[in-house]
């Protein structure tokens, strides 16, 4: 959940999307998104190869136009939380 600073008021982390871009195109690179953050693993970068050694991308992070309705947020306010990302190797 996002939680407001400022009241009560949260907003379900699953209304936020991540989405990736490669700085550079990348063989042996597939991306998945945009994807609706929750609490379980999911894949959002998958290299099939040790090639390239690195990885230059953005992470674009969103709430898409009329994803909140009334029931999930009743307040204003400035909203946080908390998102991990986890790199493992091939």
């Amino acid at each position: 959940m996002f939680t407001s600073s400022t009241s009560s008021a949260t907003i379900p982390v699953s209304k936020l999307k991540v989405n990736v871009n490669l700085s550079s195109p990348e063989n042996n690179v597939q991306t998945f998104g945009p994807l609706s953050l929750s609490a379980t693993d999911q894949v959002l970068i998958e290299r099939s190869a040790t090639w390239p050694q690195t990885l230059l991308y953005d992470l674009e992070f969103s709430i898409p136009p009329n994803a909140l309705q009334a029931e999930d947020i009743q307040h204003g306010g400035t909203f946080s939380a908390y998102v991990f990302f986890t790199i493992a190797p091939n």
